[in-house]
């Protein structure tokens, strides 16, 4: 048996704009340093990229990244402060949602095994 949980936020409209896939682009454009390259590494392409973007944008109300054009690399994006900020706040916010549940499923595992335990009694008389 094994406990799985997908942690998501919705807006007050109950449309996603938080969850793993937006967290894992995050985490792509802070380790890549670009929205285009975090998109290819979670196989999402560069417009839903920068729509899920937009989206939490709007949502949390504030810039996540910035984008910068020009130079060498003619490309680049940076998390902003708040981008950072949700970024450690989700990332600890599960953490703390799966430490607590699978304590809580060790005590769900515990009571279904008394069933089942009491179930072959009741089945061997």
């Amino acid at each position: 048996m094994e406990l799985k949980l997908r942690i998501t936020i919705q807006d007050d409209e109950g449309k996603k704009f938080l969850g793993k896939g937006v967290l894992q682009l995050l985490e792509g454009i802070e380790n890549e340093g670009s929205l285009r390259q975090a998109a290819a590494k979670t196989g999402i392409s560069y417009s839903k990229a920068h729509r899920m973007i937009s989206f939490l944008e709007q949502s949390v109300g504030g810039d996540i990244v910035t984008h910068s054009k020009g130079g060498q690399d003619r490309h680049g994006s940076v998390l902003t402060p708040l981008g950072v900020a949700i970024l450690k706040s989700f990332n600890k916010l599960e953490s703390k949602c799966l430490s607590d549940s699978e304590n809580y499923f060790k005590e769900f595992e515990k009571e279904i095994t008394s069933l089942e335990e009491a179930l072959l009694d009741v089945r061997k008389t």
